[in-house]
């Protein structure tokens, strides 16, 4: 275990800590330059976060979907949660199609509306968030698997 001084990507100096055999630690250290520090790489994250929820909302607006509801932070987050939603929608009925033929994009056909529907009249940023992990070809599948039986 051995302390190294670091110069990163954006200038800024670390101490980092590098565990191993001692020939390995100077091509760590190099590794580890090319690294943004801690505080720039957090800076990133949060300016790209921004970014893609700016886009979304924009998105959502020419769309004419209405407002989320809720704090300024969970409106952002759940823009993009939204955003990324309504397009796995029209991937899931490409992949219907594509995979079960005629009948499979006769069956969407009716339940895409209704799932659009309902992720349309979500405005609760919450809710969004709650469902993040929730895809819409799950959905899809679902309401095809329920039609179908």
């Amino acid at each position: 275990m051995a302390k190294w001084n670091v110069t990163r990507e954006c200038g800024h100096e670390e101490e980092i800590q590098i565990y191993g055999p001692g020939k390995d630690r100077e091509s760590k250290a190099e590794y580890e330059a090319t690294k943004l520090c801690g505080t720039c790489y957090q800076a990133k994250i949060q300016a790209d976060r921004k970014a893609e929820s700016e886009q979304a909302a924009e998105q959502s607006k020419a769309t004419g979907l209405p407002a989320l509801q809720g704090s300024d932070k969970q409106v952002a987050w759940a823009e993009s949660v939204r955003a990324e939603y309504l397009a796995g929608v029209v991937k899931a009925e490409q992949l219907l199609a594509a995979n079960f033929g005629a009948r499979g994009a006769a069956e969407a056909a009716k339940a895409l509306p209704e799932i659009r529907k309902q992720a349309e009249s979500r405005t609760s940023a919450h809710e969004w968030i709650e469902r993040r992990d929730r895809t819409a070809g799950a959905d899809l599948r679902d309401a095809v698997r329920a039609m179908l039986s």
